[in-house]
């Protein structure tokens, strides 16, 4: 699926655990992606904590609707912001002016704001209906959703895993 919707050969694909031991430093907006041995100098930018959730979820605080909460990071993720079963209304978006992607497909709704840690994003749109139960098994912790590429590509970060940061540059 990932072939398809890039419509480019992938011989392998990177995993958390490898981006975070090379201290990956992905730079959306100029689609490059650099390694290095070393950690990053100490944060000069905007970040947010990071959890690893059952070895291979990455997880950042955030923020929405004024309530605390923590999202997954899926650099794979052809979304902005996708919520799990349920966020919509512990975050009081139930009501929100949700719009159809189409016959059975996730909706999507525009929130004012979003935090990742100290960055925040305004005017964001937010998908319900794509993730499922099956995700929130799988992250084995209680995530909002999760931060997709339409978000993440538009973002220079990079992984800081001895301090525990993800640093947006």
């Amino acid at each position: 699926a990932v072939r398809e919707s890039l419509g480019a050969a992938i011989g392998a694909v990177l995993g958390l655990d490898v981006l975070m031991a090379l201290h990956a430093r992905i730079d959306g907006p100029g689609q490059r992606l650099g390694l290095s041995g070393a950690p990053p100098s100490a944060p000069d930018g905007t970040s947010a904590r990071l959890l690893t959730l059952t070895g291979s979820f990455l997880a950042v605080e955030g923020e929405l609707a004024g309530t605390p909460v923590w999202w997954t990071v899926d650099t794979a993720g052809l979304f902005p912001v996708a919520l799990t079963p349920g966020a919509d209304q512990a975050l009081g978006l139930a009501d929100h002016p949700w719009r159809s992607t189409g016959p059975g497909g996730p909706e999507v709704t525009q929130v004012e704001a979003l935090r990742l840690g100290a960055l925040e994003v305004e005017r964001i749109p937010v998908v319900r209906g794509l993730l499922d139960e099956a995700f929130t098994r799988a992250v084995g912790a209680p995530v909002a959703g999760a931060v997709g590429w339409v978000l993440l590509g538009q973002l220079v970060t990079r992984f800081d895993p001895e301090a525990r940061w993800l640093i947006f540059e």
